[in-house]
């Protein structure tokens, strides 16, 4: 979230002021600054705050404004706007020892919460820093490994009865299946042939029903180096975390290692160094859950960065789709070829990717 040159609309100044007279009677900001929001429906402002010995408060704080409170869609009987579940999950994942910022002012009924500024630097900006070196990038990745298993092993009685819709929602295989729908519709669209179109149709759901039989725990759902912050103290801190529920083990770790092009910035060996991490820390194979679960994101990443471009005009994300495109062919070759303990036993899923597979290649859409 990085400061910009942008000016604030006056209506938005008068919000942001009018909270913090309520948090801190008599406060004036000194500056107030736009950050970049990403692809987000919510807005973020970083507050320079004036030092007396009158009103304690910290040097700065970012304000964010939710201009939308409607979750991703999800299977499960509640459905908590954004901003409620986002005071809930601060409040769970203190409490847990994630590090996520603190809450200074609950601002909900203006659309308006004040959180803990924790600076700058992205876990990504390091990663795709040609400078920094294995030394630096390993021991943050594994803390974010570390937090992503701190993440699972929150239990349903850990939290409180306020978070507790994040243990009731989770991925059904129609979510998967839709997420997977904009690939072809703002991907393949205009790419391929029917034959592709058609594999895809076959091969979706088949996909989605596997994934949606394994274990399930409890994720952060966008656990990537945009979303992961290094604070003064190089401890790892985590951001965007509204959107908790339930998915498959790999399901984060899938998203730290991939998003973009984060597997080509650590290079081979470090990416598989902290795959060998996150893999040594369960009893059981989870190679195939991996592989299925990084298909099955790349499949909807690069359809979503495509409709970014087309529906919003954010033009930005398509650098990152090549890459991701790219992953899904050597994705689908780990799946194929297997190895020893997690070939896949399916046939008919096997049969689906394969076909797949050969249908992207016939259209030149993946090496």
């Amino acid at each position: 979230m990085k400061g910009e040159l942008s000016p604030v609309e006056s209506k938005d100044q008068l919000r942001i002021q009018s909270a913090l007279a309520s948090w801190r009677r008599g406060l004036e900001p000194l500056a107030i600054e736009v950050m970049t929001p990403d692809a987000s429906l919510r807005r973020y402002f970083r507050i320079r705050l004036p030092q007396t010995a009158n009103v304690q408060c910290p040097a700065s704080v970012v304000c964010m404004i939710f201009d939308s409170t409607k979750n991703p869609e999800h299977s499960g009987s509640c459905d908590v706007p954004a901003d409620d579940a986002y005071v809930a999950l601060t409040r769970m994942y203190r409490e847990n020892r994630v590090q996520v910022p603190e809450l200074y002012f609950d601002g909900r009924e203006e659309g308006i919460l004040l959180i803990e500024d924790i600076g700058d630097t992205h876990l990504k900006d390091l990663a795709f820093d040609e400078q920094s070196t294995e030394s630096v990038l390993e021991p943050l990745y594994r803390a974010a490994i570390d937090t992503i298993l701190r993440i699972q092993n929150i239990l349903p009685e850990d939290a409180a009865e306020e978070s507790s819709f994040a243990f009731d929602r989770g991925f059904a295989s129609q979510q998967f299946i839709h997420e997977m729908q904009e690939f072809t519709e703002f991907y393949l669209a205009g790419r391929s042939a029917d034959a592709t179109l058609h594999a895809a149709d076959i091969l979706f759901p088949q996909l989605a029903d596997q994934l949606s039989q394994f274990r399930r725990t409890l994720v952060h759902r966008d656990f990537h180096s945009w979303n992961l912050l290094v604070d003064a103290q190089s401890d790892i801190r985590v951001i965007d975390f509204q959107d908790s529920l339930m998915a498959s083990r790999c399901y984060d770790v899938v998203g730290l290692l991939n998003d973009r092009d984060t597997d080509s910035a650590l290079g081979v060996e470090l990416y598989g160094s902290l795959l060998s991490y996150f893999f040594s820390k369960y009893d059981d194979d989870l190679r195939l859950e991996y592989y299925l679960g990084l298909l099955q994101r790349d499949l909807k990443v690069s359809g979503r960065f495509a409709k970014l471009s087309a529906v919003r005009g954010l033009r930005q994300y398509e650098q990152w789709i090549p890459g991701t495109v790219r992953r899904i062919g050597t994705t689908l070759d780990h799946l194929l070829k297997g190895e020893d303990l997690w070939v896949i036993a399916n046939k008919d899923l096997k049969k689906a990717l394969a076909n797949f597979s050969q249908a992207l290649r016939d259209d030149a859409l993946v090496p």
